[in-house]
């Protein structure tokens, strides 16, 4: 008895460590969270307003997080544990995107990162080329330059764009999906011959 007592308790806390991981989900549910204090009131109440428009008018949902410190992870695992602990996007047709900026606050080492994960569902709108350009396009020069507010907000009219063959029902979406994925598949090869000839920058750029 003493046994399965411990091992209850041994689950639950290795549950709790792997939840405080990542940022809780906000309660009440928020699409924009600032938790690195790198908005005024005023810039996440218009990204807010911006991207529950976007929710309501689509299939498709943008979460925006900032955070101090990824707490030790990469920052792929930290949007792809959040946006699943979240339900960024839903479980029936995951599509979802999370856009993360961490300002590295946790360690010296650790550096400032932005990431952007896109669900399952929107990976054939959304393939990493894309997000990859918006990263260095929109958001890092304007990080740089600490334009945080038109860094998220230029981001996430990019996504929106790149996404809009998935505002139609869902099932064209599907089809107009899938054949972008799959001709991203077969693009993919060619533009990582030309990124290793011309000693382009590497996949993603995944700091600022």
């Amino acid at each position: 008895m003493k046994r399965i007592i411990v091992l209850f308790l041994s689950l639950v806390l290795a549950l709790s460590l792997t939840a405080q991981r990542v940022l809780p989900k906000p309660n009440p549910p928020k699409l924009v969270n600032d938790e690195a204090h790198l908005l005024t009131p005023d810039q996440v109440a218009s990204l807010e307003a911006k991207l529950v428009a976007y929710d309501d008018s689509t299939s498709n949902q943008i979460v925006i997080v900032t955070v101090p410190t990824l707490n030790g992870l990469d920052p792929n695992d930290y949007a792809t544990e959040l946006g699943r602990s979240w339900g960024v996007g839903g479980s029936e047709y995951n599509n979802g995107v999370v856009v993360l900026v961490s300002t590295g606050q946790g360690s010296e080492s650790e550096g400032r990162k932005v990431y952007i994960s896109a669900g399952y569902g929107l990976e054939g709108a959304l393939p990493d080329i894309t997000l990859k350009q918006i990263i260095e396009n929109e958001m890092v020069p304007n990080l740089k330059a600490g334009n945080y507010y038109r860094a998220m907000d230029e981001a996430t009219s990019a996504l929106i764009r790149a996404a809009a063959a998935c505002k139609l029902p869902l099932s064209t979406a599907s089809k107009r999906c899938m054949f972008k994925k799959v001709f991203s598949a077969i693009r993919l090869p060619f533009t990582v011959l030309l990124s290793f000839l011309f000693q382009a920058s590497p996949h993603r750029r995944a700091f600022f």
